[in-house]
């Protein structure tokens, strides 16, 4: 579901939190129940909805907080599937009001996109020019 508040748009999920890891796919029944199963690509997941429209949500624990790391940009009808193919990038900025759950329409100023293959964590420097450096 989402809730628009003043300009912020944020998610909330309507159905439980499942796990899924790449090779499975998570169906989502008329009943808005879903299960985990294998079948789905081996470098993602999959996402079947034979409920009435619904977005597929995939959650990351962060810092021992569960956060939506990928939300879908629309609703798929019944029996519509979408696969989920994760990089290893991710894209790094300041943004006021921002969230846990925020929707991002675009990114609309300075930033930095870090590769994450091959690394846990990374460091990135907001430099006095008003550019980002990764150390």
């Amino acid at each position: 579901m989402l809730r628009k508040t003043a300009a912020i748009v944020k998610v909330q999920a309507s159905t439980n939190v499942d796990s899924i890891r790449p090779g499975q796919t998570y169906t989502l029944t008329p009943d808005y129940r879903g299960s985990v199963n294998d079948g789905g690509p081996q470098d993602g997941i999959r996402f079947n909805n034979q409920a009435d429209r619904a977005s597929p949500i995939v959650y990351r624990t962060i810092n021992g907080s569960r956060a939506p790391i990928y939300v879908g940009s629309m609703q798929l009808p019944r029996g519509a599937s979408q696969e989920i193919k994760p990089n290893n990038r991710i894209r790094v900025w300041f943004q006021r009001d921002g969230q846990s759950g925020t929707m991002i329409d675009g990114i609309h100023d300075q930033s930095i996109e870090i590769d994450m293959s091959g690394r846990t964590s990374a460091t990135v420097v907001f430099n006095d020019d008003f550019t980002w450096s990764l150390q």
